[in-house]
């Protein structure tokens, strides 16, 4: 209740236009304040919601504090966006507890999207908080071009959730402020995806224009580790290399620049170096370069005039001669060392030799049972067996795709129909009905959002998988539409044909991105390369060719070729694989174009033909319906499965190289689980007893006699393995015979 004597003195002052009343300093200001306030409300400018949001942050009387915020969220509410933006500002950078509660409780959009992202990622709370891509993006634009000091800290230090902690970390690491942020950046970068991957180089970009090096140089590394294609196109623009020798040797030997590499690097001691310092797995990646370029002399000055071979590479003929090796030296226990780390097929291989030939394994006698099981396995096929027998209800196949996240599988058909099956359920979907039959092949883009289909007139046409609309029909094939591949951005994409011409289409516009490249011959096979530099073709002239995606004109023929090259695939280990009209098979390098094996026979002609994503093995199948695989080094046979019996129609592998999906021409689909086939190719050396545990649970279903087999002698070995604790983490390598294998 106001006062008696105040009540009187307020009454004066209102009445009087000149008189000004008695009263203490401690009422009177905050009177002057509140009604300068009210003016500042009433007339609403810049200047003065700018005002009003200072006495927010800084008046010392709490009262003109709170009515300084109730003329902001007044004028908000007229939408003043000064105003709403004065909010975000007082709560983002001042801490203005009132504002922050007031936005929590209040839905206002925020005229600064970088406000409005900074203030959700501060202040709401985890149900309330979705990291869209743009949001991150536009966090990362705010913390390193436009946030405060005190409001950096707050946006590292103060959040509470995992996902919310994880990208203030990647904040943090890029700001480079400390040595061991660009190391730290690099075990961070595999681990990210791809939105905070843009962020990354959009920050390292920026840091290179103002001239730091560091940034230019993880750049680089992120070359050398990993093949990032898109930090390898900034390299180039920013005409970046990494400031230490060893690693520029790294960096031009990796990336393919071999004559850059030759001028700097000629008598190899800096990639001697890089070698010898780097991690296990980046030195299996150079051992893998050498083998698949052919550039091997330096290896000689790695061991002396011995040949280094990295474990993981060896091939099946290498595997003999090691056998032989270990048999004419039998005191020698370092074979002991690779049994510990050799692909369970090749330490079976071994065991099976030793045996055979009456080694007596006195280092090590509990070897004699594995050697025994070893020996019954190695002459039975390995452990395969379906998931799942289906039959498309179209009641034939024509193609096959698999979808980039190995969700579900489509499959054309003689009429008009697209069927789709989804790998979790094992069950079939709604068809697409697409207006011309036959479906002659189809393919998704590269984020599964779309599928093109290529139809019996000779069209392609892009139909969006969500709802299955037909968005657009392309013209321009005369003939037989034989190959898709889209880059890996998906913004353009390929088609090829008997027609002899390759066309080029922005996605998902369908407009022409280029003039079409004639050939002149039937193309059968089209791919495209990793970094999107170069497309690939078969054609009927029995040749295959290189064509540079920015020239689009043809940079390298593969000629001289057995025979007519059906089909193609191609890893990223920049390997190709052909296969002919005439029942052959061979690999050549895409680095060098060189063979790097001699043509290898086969029962029939192979039609579909892929790499395993991860592991050197290779799969095909054929017009008699046999599945077969290869190991990769030699194309050497491992494995043929009779489940078909009429030619190959498609052959896909899901990306975690986990699912084989088979179909035939009479409609007939098979879902294979690849794992316990894979166990014996893939690194088991760490994490043995989750392995011996998963082999446990396999032995306890139903299984063939050869399977068993197989999985048995894994376990005993895997359980022989567990009892030791055997590292290798320098590059020292194991001799055996001719041989000094690396890990």
């Amino acid at each position: 209740m106001i006062e008696r004597h105040l009540l009187e003195e307020f009454r004066r002052a209102l009445l009087s236009i000149s008189e000004i009343p008695s009263l203490p300093r401690e009422i009177f200001v905050p009177l002057i304040q509140r009604g300068i306030i009210r003016e500042l409300l009433n007339n609403p400018t810049q200047e003065s919601i700018a005002a009003l949001e200072e006495v927010c942050a800084f008046a010392p009387l709490p009262v003109i504090r709170e009515d300084a915020l109730e003329a902001l969220i007044q004028l908000s509410h007229q939408n003043y966006s000064e105003a709403i933006l004065g909010l975000y500002r007082l709560a983002v950078e001042r801490d203005y507890l009132p504002a922050i509660s007031y936005l929590r409780n209040n839905s206002i959009i925020c005229p600064n999207p970088h406000l409005q992202a900074v203030f959700s990622f501060l202040h709401l709370p985890e149900a309330d908080y979705t990291q869209f891509s743009d949001s991150l993006s536009l966090l990362a634009e705010y913390f390193f071009y436009h946030a405060q000091p005190s409001t950096r800290t707050k946006m590292v230090q103060s959040t509470d959730t995992p996902g919310r902690k994880r990208f203030s970390h990647l904040l943090d690491t890029l700001l480079l402020d400390t040595p061991e942020k660009s190391s730290r950046l690099l075990a961070l970068y595999p681990q990210s995806s791809e939105v905070e991957k843009q962020i990354i180089l959009q920050r390292l970009s920026s840091l290179v224009e103002m001239g730091s090096i560091s940034a230019g140089d993880l750049l680089c590394q992120l070359v050398i580790h990993f093949d990032d294609s898109a930090a390898g196109e900034m390299t180039k623009r920013f005409n970046l290399t990494p400031s230490s020798p060893s690693d520029k040797a790294l960096y031009y030997f990796l990336s393919n620049q071999w004559d850059q590499y030759e001028t700097f690097d000629f008598t190899h001691q800096w990639l001697v170096e890089a070698y010898s310092t780097a991690s296990p797995t980046l030195r299996q990646k150079i051992l893998s370069q050498a083998r698949n370029s052919g550039y091997i002399e330096w290896l000689s000055n790695l061991s002396g005039s011995r040949p280094a071979v990295v474990l993981w590479e060896l091939s099946p003929a290498d595997w003999e001669k090691i056998a032989q090796a270990i048999l004419s030296n039998p005191p020698d226990p370092s074979w002991l060392r690779l049994l510990s780390h050799a692909p369970l097929y090749w330490s079976a291989y071994l065991l099976n030799y030793l045996e055979e030939n009456a080694y007596g394994f006195e280092g090590a006698p509990e070897l004699n049972r594995v050697a025994q099981l070893a020996a019954t396995s190695i002459s039975q096929p390995l452990p395969y067996a379906p998931q799942a027998v289906l039959r498309s209800p179209a009641g034939s196949i024509t193609c096959m795709a698999v979808s980039p996240f190995g969700m579900e599988v489509g499959f054309g058909s003689l009429d008009a129909s697209i069927q789709f099956l989804n790998l979790t359920s094992i069950e079939w979907q709604k068809p697409i009905l697409s207006p011309a039959s036959p479906t002659r092949l189809i393919a998704y883009d590269p984020q599964a959002g779309y599928l093109v289909c290529a139809g019996g007139d000779h069209r392609l046409r892009i139909f969006r998988r969500q709802d299955d609309v037909l968005l657009k029909t392309l013209e321009g094939h005369k003939g037989l539409v034989r190959a898709i591949a889209f880059q890996s951005d998906g913004r353009i994409f390929y088609s090829a044909g008997f027609d002899g011409t390759i066309h080029s289409w922005h996605f998902p516009s369908g407009l022409a991105a280029r003039s079409p490249i004639r050939v002149g011959n039937e193309i059968f096979s089209l791919l495209i390369s990793s970094d999107n530099q170069l497309l690939l073709y078969a054609s009927a002239d029995r040749t295959c060719q290189v064509i540079s995606v920015q020239e689009n004109q043809p940079v390298h023929s593969v000629s001289g070729l057995d025979d007519v090259p059906l089909t193609l695939a191609l890893n990223y280990r920049q390997k190709f694989a052909v296969a002919f009209r005439n029942n052959k098979i061979q690999q050549f390098s895409l680095s060098t174009f060189k063979p790097l094996t001699t043509p290898r026979s086969i029962p029939s002609p192979i039609n579909r033909l892929i790499y395993h994503p991860s592991l050197p093995l290779l799969f095909g199948m054929g017009v008699d319906g046999k599945i077969h695989v290869w190991h990769e080094a030699d194309l050497r046979l491992i494995l043929t499965i009779e489940q078909h019996n009429q030619p190959a129609s498609g052959l896909g592998i899901t990306p975690d190289g986990n699912i084989l999906i088979s179909s035939s021409a009479d409609g007939k689909v098979l879902i294979w689980d690849l794992q316990p086939f894979l166990l014996f190719f893939q690194p088991v050396h760490s994490d043995l007893h989750a392995w011996i545990e998963k082999l446990a649970l396999w032995l306890k279903t139903e299984l063939s006699p050869s399977s068993r087999a197989w999985l048995e002698f894994a376990q005993r070995l895997l359980e022989w393995r567990a009892r030791f604790d055997i590292q290798i983490e320098d590059a020292v390598p194991i001799q055996i015979g001719d041989f000094d294998i690396l890990f």
